[in-house]
């Protein structure tokens, strides 16, 4: 169940942030949507790595701490997403 909670849920988090942006920025004459899903090609693997590192680490992390470790891995990207969507208009 901590891979759930640890990679897929956070995967899940940041494509519906990548969707939100697309669909956002669409038809606004900005490539933000373009470069959200192309470097969503990059992040999420990525950020589902770091993920799984943090999982199997030994020793173990305290549980509140792997949590916000995660969080913060998570939500890096979709801030980024959502800070060049905001400067782009």
């Amino acid at each position: 169940m901590t891979w759930f909670w640890g990679i897929a849920l956070p995967a899940l988090v940041q494509m519906a942030a990548v969707a939100g942006v697309v669909v956002a920025t669409n038809g606004g004459g900005s490539f933000v949507g373009l470069g959200a899903l192309l470097t969503s090609l990059v992040a999420l693997p990525l950020t589902a790595l770091a993920n799984a590192l943090a999982l199997r680490r030994q020793p173990p992390l305290h549980p509140l701490v792997l949590a916000a470790r995660i969080m913060y891995t998570t939500l890096l990207y979709p801030v980024l997403l959502a800070l060049a969507a905001t400067l782009a208009t």
